[in-house]
């Protein structure tokens, strides 16, 4: 359970606190994201939860994610950010392929 970036995103962080993303409650879904990718790893937990983990789903996080690296202001502008949002999308790249279609 690890934090990457802001309230949603790590593996077994969402809502602002350590757990999976099965548990989540519908109090949870009110906890506000702080940013784009924050957004996105929301959308992206929220997701997981109501459908399950999905190629789909990883692959939209992923995307999300290559948005703000294609960007090179970002890593300028917020490197931790930027460094999260590579981190992301390298993860979901590669965890994509072992989920179903």
């Amino acid at each position: 359970m690890t934090r990457l970036w802001g309230k949603w995103c790590g593996p077994g962080w969402t809502a602002n606190q350590s757990k999976p993303e099965s548990t989540l409650t519908r109090a949870d879904r009110l906890v506000p994201c702080t940013d784009d990718l924050d957004c996105a790893c929301k959308r992206h937990d929220i997701d997981i939860r109501d459908n399950g983990t999905s190629f789909r789903s990883d692959t939209n996080l992923m995307r999300d994610a290559n948005k703000i690296v294609r960007d090179p202001r970002n890593l300028v502008k917020n490197p931790a950010r930027y460094y999260a949002a590579v981190a992301i999308a390298e993860a979901m790249s590669l965890v994509r392929w072992t989920r179903g279609r």
